[in-house]
């Protein structure tokens, strides 16, 4: 099973094997919001490296779910699980995106534990 790191080296590498537009050059062609975004491309790769139970269409239910799943569901004693609260990365392509909502409402109940795991009050 490769190393999660090698599989998401390999998914940012097919990315960037698409062929660019002269007319859009900052678009990659590999890349779609759709089908194929930086959520589904961290959810194949963990699939990939064996975690089937890691779902999510939308990123922040896909972060809770995978969080949850680490704390809670893997009983690999060489994973080892501590939560951070990272800010929003800022990147010239993109502008800031607001916090969307948890759409799977199981995932609050899941970002609630958490937090309580955590033992602070963040949102």
């Amino acid at each position: 099973m490769p190393a999660l790191a090698e599989i998401f080296h390999d998914e940012l590498e097919a990315v960037r094997r698409f062929p660019r537009n002269p007319e859009k050059a900052q678009h990659y062609a590999g890349f779609n919001v759709f089908t194929r975004s930086c959520a589904s491309i961290i959810r194949d790769g963990f699939r990939k490296a064996g975690f089937q139970k890691i779902r999510g269409v939308f990123p922040r239910d896909l972060f809770v779910r995978t969080a949850d799943f680490f704390m809670n569901e893997a009983n690999d004693p060489s994973i080892r699980v501590f939560l951070l609260k990272l800010h929003q990365l800022s990147v010239i392509e993109a502008p800031q995106s607001a916090m969307p909502p948890l759409m799977n409402p199981l995932n609050r109940f899941r970002f609630l534990r958490l937090k309580e795991l955590r033992g602070d009050d963040q949102k």
